[in-house]
């Protein structure tokens, strides 16, 4: 075990050199030094290519080079040969791989020429890969055409020098000359039956040199290739319908991307906009009706969230329904933390269906006593349910016109619909009609943005009735008189009205404010459903004790005792009170790791063109 280790580190040091070679191995690179296409137009119609490459191999060794032709639009390629200036003609080789052999084979839509060399480092050679098209030439009564893509599109490596010469048949004279892809300049030679075209500067891996010509009709036969026919309807659309199909497509999808988000906001003025309401008094002194406040937070923000279940819970406690008490947990080597525990008190006071459901959750079992920390990764599983209650009261209630979150989930499902179509269709289609228009994506587009402006309307498309609208406005002016509280009214004489509207502060979002301006005022009463952390309840009162551990003298016992003990009601306890409601929320919604949540809200005989012909096709070394 000891040699063991004691050659690890060398065994390691030694794996990862022998890792690293084949990365050193792999590394080839090279670049074409010259090529050259001679394009000769035979009597009988038929094209000889001769591509003669020069390969300056750089680094690395190599085998075998490659060349692969496309097969649309011609009738075939004959008379397959490889050969190398010195060396002579390669032989047919099949598959053997051996040196100076060739292999030529159709693969799908390709012809595939594979030929293998001695090993070779840091030495050029040049190569001639001959070849004869059958039916690569259009066949027009005003001229005949060849167009051809001489240098392969597909390589890896740079070009220095590229060439091509077309070479007319006898008694032919040029009437057309020109070429696509790199920028090329071109000459005829004195008798006119030839023409030469020379890139200017270095062709790029992704550079290509494509020539197109017409010459003499007549000297060649008179007989279309069998794709000539699709080739000519196909530049028929391309010049004469395309444009005013992209026209036509380019207005429709600028009426989608434009017209599309206007008609959402035409939806919504006409079905998604709150009644107009008449005037209310900038604040109101008390609730303008009997709207529980979990109900109350969801019709004013139109959704149903923690905070609406929070202020239904002191709700509860408000009404003597449940009381909530301040606990020191014991934790590990003693040390402690607070928790807080519910407790189900008897009462006469009847539940709505929402109050019902938050009960159910917290008091689950049957029990009547359950700490908060006890519901940690529980109480979400009632969170749906009761967002649900809280949605069928706006309907119930006559407040919507219809449920809220429903309206909010049809819409988005539209949008999403619509997205997605446009997505969907747009990459099932788009190879087909990119042939006929270059404006689908445009089309396609319009309708995403149409789809993302329904999803992003989704959420303001509940609409408020009537009386939904006027009991927003009247509990909004209600809001504004909590949130103004202390300068409207004196906190000393209106200081018993913290417990009663404190579930309202907390369903309008304005908790924390509220919390601290009653705090400041020694006089606030602590809510008789809240029990501190060394408070202990005798029957319907409340005693404490001086806040010393190991306890000490008691006062005298209910909230006359807390004060005189505790420097004074809620401002004492406000610290507690308020990580109690930070602490109920957040314990609420929580749910494990692995769990999500869902709810709604809270929680002719044409022309030349580049691409118009045959060749092309890759090209390489290996």
């Amino acid at each position: 075990m000891r040699r063991l280790l004691t050659f690890l580190p060398l065994l390691l040091v030694t794996g990862m050199l022998a890792v690293g070679q084949p990365v050193r191995a792999q590394t080839k690179s090279l670049y074409w030094e010259g090529w050259d296409t001679t394009l000769t137009i035979l009597p009988n119609g038929d094209l000889h290519v001769v591509e003669r490459q020069r390969i300056n191999f750089t680094d690395g060794t190599f085998t075998f080079g490659f060349r692969e032709i496309p097969l649309a639009k011609t009738g075939g390629i004959t008379g397959i040969s490889v050969s190398e200036p010195g060396v002579g003609f390669y032989r047919e080789g099949g598959l053997s791989q051996q040196p100076f052999t060739f292999d030529a084979r159709r693969e799908g839509g390709d012809l595939s020429i594979r030929w293998y060399f001695p090993p070779t480092a840091n030495q050029i050679r040049t190569f001639d890969i001959a070849y004869t098209v059958k039916d690569a030439l259009r066949v027009y009564d005003t001229g005949d055409k060849l167009q051809w893509k001489a240098i392969a599109t597909d390589r890896d490596f740079r070009i220095q020098e590229a060439g091509v010469t077309v070479v007319l048949p006898p008694g032919a004279q040029f009437q057309l000359i020109d070429s696509a892809g790199v920028a090329a300049t071109w000459g005829q030679s004195p008798d006119g039956t030839r023409v030469t075209f020379l890139a200017n500067g270095t062709m790029s891996p992704t550079d290509s040199l494509e020539v197109g010509i017409e010459f003499t009709h007549g000297i060649i036969p008179n007989e279309e290739p069998g794709w000539q026919q699709e080739f000519d309807n196909e530049f028929f659309y391309d010049e004469n319908v395309k444009p005013f199909v992209d026209i036509g497509l380019g207005l429709l999808a600028a009426l989608l991307i434009i017209g599309g988000p206007a008609l959402v906001y035409l939806l919504w003025y006409t079905r998604g906009r709150d009644p107009q309401v008449g005037p209310v008094p900038e604040y109101i002194t008390e609730p303008p009706d009997s709207l529980p406040p979990g109900v109350l937070g969801t019709l004013i923000d139109e959704k149903a969230d923690m905070r609406d279940v929070v202020a239904t819970i002191v709700d509860l406690g408000r009404k003597g329904a449940l009381r909530i008490e301040e606990t020191n947990k014991k934790g590990w080597l003693g040390l402690g933390s607070a928790d807080f525990v519910f407790r189900k008190q008897e009462s006469d006071v009847s539940l709505n269906a929402v109050e019902l459901a938050v009960m159910g959750g917290i008091f689950r079992g049957g029990k009547n006593t359950v700490g908060l920390s006890d519901l940690r990764n529980k109480f979400y599983t009632t969170l749906p349910k009761i967002q649900s209650k809280l949605y069928m009261e706006m309907e119930t209630r006559g407040l919507f016109r219809k449920n809220p979150d429903a309206t909010r989930k049809m819409w988005r499902a539209i949008g999403f619909a619509l997205v997605a179509f446009g997505i969907g269709i747009g990459i099932c289609l788009g190879s087909v009609l990119a042939r006929y228009t270059t404006m689908f994506p445009c089309l396609f587009g319009g309708m995403v943005v149409t789809g993302i402006a329904v999803i992003i309307a989704g959420g303001v498309m509940p609409a408020k009735t009537v009386k939904g609208s006027e009991a927003a406005a009247r509990w909004n002016a209600f809001k504004v008189y909590l949130q103004r509280i202390d300068k409207i009214e004196d906190l000393k004489q209106v200081a018993e009205l913290f417990e009663r509207y404190l579930p309202y502060a907390i369903a309008f979002g304005i908790r924390e404010s509220y919390v601290r301006k009653f705090a400041a005022e020694p006089s606030t009463p602590v809510p008789i459903w809240w029990v501190p952390y060394g408070a202990r309840r005798y029957g319907g009162s409340r005693a404490a004790t001086i806040g010393r551990v190991g306890g000490g003298p008691r006062g005298s016992g209910g909230l006359q005792g807390i004060s005189d003990s505790m420097t004074g009601g809620l401002q004492s306890m406000s610290a507690g009170l308020t990580s109690m409601l930070n602490s109920t929320g957040r314990v609420l919604r929580s749910a494990p790791s692995s769990t999500g949540t869902s709810g709604g809200g809270g929680f002719g005989g044409g022309g030349f063109s580049g691409g118009g012909g045959g060749g092309g096709g890759s090209a390489g070394f290996g």
